[in-house]
């Protein structure tokens, strides 16, 4: 139980949290309303696809949760970190779900979805052969009626399903949910295969609230807001924007052939719009429209007298003249969080000890031979798992008595073999490839 529920109060909000750091009640003194149903920010977790709710202790490792308001914008703030979810790093797959709730109390609700470039009605703007128990989002959705509505910006977490979490079939075409509850889904055991540590996450929502509709609120422009804060290019969306709300810079490169910048724009509300740029980057700058490619248009290249936007198009645009001087980042490869060397770690049952290792994607691959103390252990193919290959091989090994050493090679078609790799072990077992059962 929460013993503590402090109150959290400014000109837009008061709030109550309990020292869990779950939303008990957000009163809106614009709308003079109540926008919860029950308690929000609150994890909800199961073990077994849903047929029962766990208590969060068992995830493992540390849960934390903030909650803030800002001074000086309209929102609410929420930082969720889940550090070391040992309960996610097992032997099944497809068991264990994570979502936070988000109950808000709106009657009569309609849900929106932001895609990548349109925002669609959650039920009424999917076709037939289309699931309509969760979306897919890029920043952000919302829910509301046709007196106010409230919007979650969700930086971290792409799928959310509406009104209640489903238990059954994806595509039950239940139509439009009573509540106006969101449900981001936040985690699942499904890639713990391919981890060589407890799983760790960090989560945030922004929130807020307003009268009308979406587009009233500009929605789209305040989650890119939000978004571009967290990414730290607010310096540059300040330096080139469009004068209108509803249309947003996207994207800000050099051009390809060398001559000034291309800047990409687009429509965000669904509106046919013209536009101006607003620019203070580049010195002296001729502004003229391009192709995708950077090529000429086909039409009028001059945007002296604005942009005009289709709803939900995407411009692209030159900036030709002095340039200033620019930093570019060296590209750099993604981190996954995928396993790639070769690791070995307990997974918590008798003896065995599990081994983890990235796969040779090699044409004449054939197999990896897998040696325990110098010594021949097993052979074994990369993991097909229900047809799909993974980005790993595994191995069990149930005969484990003692401290062991295990190197890995592969073994190709024509019979050359690869250079012995030793596995690490996992950190918390110090890093000399070895493990004792």
């Amino acid at each position: 139980m929460c013993e503590r529920t402090d109150v959290l109060e400014n000109k837009w909000y008061r709030m109550a949290v309990n020292a869990r750091g779950e939303i008990e009640s957000i009163y809106d003194k614009d709308l003079g309303r109540e926008l919860l149903d029950g308690v929000a920010n609150r994890l909800l977790y199961t073990r077994d696809g849903y047929r029962t709710w766990s208590d969060t202790e068992e995830l493992g490792g540390k849960i934390a949760q903030t909650v803030a308001l800002d001074k000086d914008e309209k929102r609410i703030v929420i930082e969720d970190t889940i550090t070391d979810a040992s309960d996610l790093w097992n032997t099944d797959r497809f068991h264990r779900y994570g979502h936070y709730a988000f109950p808000f109390k709106v009657e009569n609700p309609r849900f929106y979805s932001q895609l990548n470039g349109p925002v669609i009605d959650a039920h009424e703007g999917v076709t037939p052969h289309v699931q309509d128990t969760f979306s897919c989002i890029r920043d952000w959705c919302a829910v509301e009626n046709d007196e106010f509505g409230i919007a979650l910006v969700q930086p971290d977490t792409c799928i959310v399903e509406y009104g209640l979490l489903h238990k059954t079939d994806a595509y039950c075409r239940e139509g439009r949910p009573a509540s106006g509850h969101i449900y981001p889904h936040v985690f699942a055991d499904g890639l713990q295969y391919q981890l060589d540590r407890p799983p760790s996450f960090r989560f945030r929502f922004i929130l807020t609230s307003y009268a009308g509709s979406w587009r009233d609120a500009h929605i789209p422009a305040f989650a890119a807001r939000q978004v571009g804060s967290l990414a730290a290019d607010g310096d540059i969306a300040a330096l080139v924007r469009a004068d209108q709300p509803n249309v947003e810079l996207v994207a800000l490169k050099r051009a390809e052939d060398g001559d000034g910048l291309i800047a990409r724009f687009r429509e965000t509300e669904g509106r046919a719009t013209r536009a101006k740029v607003v620019q203070t980057l580049v010195a002296n700058a001729r502004i003229s429209r391009t192709t995708v490619l950077e090529g000429p248009p086909k039409g009028k290249a001059s945007v002296a007298d604005g942009v005009d936007f289709l709803p939900f198009e995407t411009v692209t645009l030159r900036l030709s003249g002095d340039l200033p001087a620019l930093k570019t980042a060296p590209a750099k490869e993604p981190w996954t969080g995928l396993l790639i060397r070769p690791r070995v770690f307990p997974g918590g049952k008798g003896g065995t000890t599990y081994l983890l290792w990235g796969t040779d994607d090699a044409a004449d691959f054939d197999h990896y031979e897998l040696y325990r103390d110098g010594h021949l252990l097993a052979t074994v193919e990369n993991e097909i798992d229900e047809g799909i290959p993974y980005r790993n091989a595994r191995y069990e090994d149930k005969t484990a008595t003692g401290p062991h050493r295990y190197e890995i090679r592969s073994i190709y078609k024509d019979g050359r073999k690869g250079p012995m790799v030793l596995a690490k072990s996992n950190n918390e077992f110090g890093d000399d490839g070895y493990h004792g059962a």
